[in-house]
């Protein structure tokens, strides 16, 4: 038995991850001595729709088969490992949104289809009650990307007496 191999027909990542080897070659001796992500090449990742392969089609994505998105960014990594990285990192947390509440997802990308969001997911910081939300406080460590994100996803412990799903 042989199962269906599922192809985007609306977007190439693989050619335009190609398209890109070349450019983030020259740049990854830069990269790796900035220790960042040049803003040449998140806008490049932009342009190309590499940013929006997890991203949920009904708001701007490309929304891709995980074949497909590891092979893009597989080739993307025979330019620059780092940049590889990071937009991984971009997709990956596009998919995690894409599993939350429709209303989550519209907020980043409802105006933004270009949005990006970097995460800290050690549950860290202090979280307590407002009148009509939650109010946030503390620090969080390394979250790749988040010198180019427009989000920040984080994580947070709840306290016991709190009910709500955040």
């Amino acid at each position: 038995m042989s199962v269906p191999v599922f192809k985007s027909i609306d977007y190439d990542a693989v050619g335009a991850a190609e398209a890109l080897v070349p450019i983030l070659q020259k740049r990854s001796a830069k990269t790796e001595s900035a220790r960042s992500i040049s803003e040449e090449t998140i806008l490049d990742l932009r342009e190309s729709g590499l940013t929006r392969i997890g991203q949920p089609k009904y708001l701007g994505g490309h929304e891709l088969p995980f074949d497909q998105s590891v092979e893009a960014i597989s080739r993307i990594a025979r330019g620059c490992a780092s940049t590889a990285w990071v937009c991984g990192v971009f997709n990956d947390h596009a998919i995690t949104i894409g599993m939350f509440n429709s209303k989550a997802a519209e907020d980043i990308w409802g105006d933004n289809p270009n949005a990006l969001v970097s995460a800290g997911f050690t549950p860290s910081g202090e979280v307590e009650r407002t009148d009509g939300g939650w109010q946030l406080s503390g620090t969080w460590g390394w979250s790749s990307g988040c010198d180019h994100a427009d989000w920040l996803m984080v994580v947070v412990m709840l306290p016991e007496h709190a009910s709500d799903l955040v």
